[in-house]
């Protein structure tokens, strides 16, 4: 008995993310669409810095292709979208209009709301209503985060292990090849102008 139950649960769950899945790939959704640069005024204190923790581009600009959802539109806050999805968006302009990918969020003020990510310098200024979104596929969680904290602390502790294991000598040469320590056998010239 408990074990039909337990097939008819993750039966219903394998359903449920099948149905979830289904409604968000199918689903249209109708948002105003803005654009932002990274600069404090438009951000937060850390303009190249994205609410998934990837950093913008040096030369970025509209054609970088990212964008920040309202909070109403991301799963933290029980949107269906991810960081890290691509998505379609359609109806700003023919040169804005394609595939973006979602990296930042906006202040918590918005609602049905992108903001694509664009230069000062390409001074793009949009407040267009009736844009349409729709999801393409789903992040790439792997390819997307960057080294794991852990990972970090393994590379360090290796690092720090090979660098013991050198000796000075090594370190030494390994910094300066053509110079090598010279040391007088004894300081007594130093003290009397002679040298043995």
């Amino acid at each position: 008995m408990l074990a039909l139950f337990a097939v008819l649960l993750s039966t219903a769950a394998a359903h449920t993310a099948a149905l979830r899945k289904a409604n968000k790939t199918n689903a249209v959704y109708t948002v105003t669409a803005t654009a932002y640069g990274a600069v404090v005024g438009q951000t937060d204190s850390k303009p190249f810095l994205t609410a998934d923790n990837s950093r913008i581009p040096r030369h970025y600009g509209s054609h970088t292709r990212w964008l920040a959802l309202s909070r109403d539109l991301l799963r933290p806050w029980g949107g269906p979208f991810e960081f890290g999805d691509k998505v379609r968006v359609i109806g700003i302009s023919p040169a804005l209009d394609g595939v973006y990918t979602i990296h930042d969020t906006m202040n918590r003020r918005y609602r049905h709301r992108l903001d694509v990510l664009a230069h000062p310098r390409e001074r793009i200024s949009i407040n267009r209503p009736g844009v349409k979104l729709m999801w393409i596929s789903a992040s790439n969680q792997a390819s997307r985060r960057r080294t794991q904290p852990a990972e970090k602390a393994v590379t360090k502790a290796a690092h720090r292990k090979a660098q013991a294991r050198r000796t000075p000598a090594k370190l030494l040469a390994t910094k300066h090849p053509r110079k090598q320590a010279k040391r007088p056998a004894s300081l007594a010239h130093q003290k009397h102008g002679v040298a043995k």
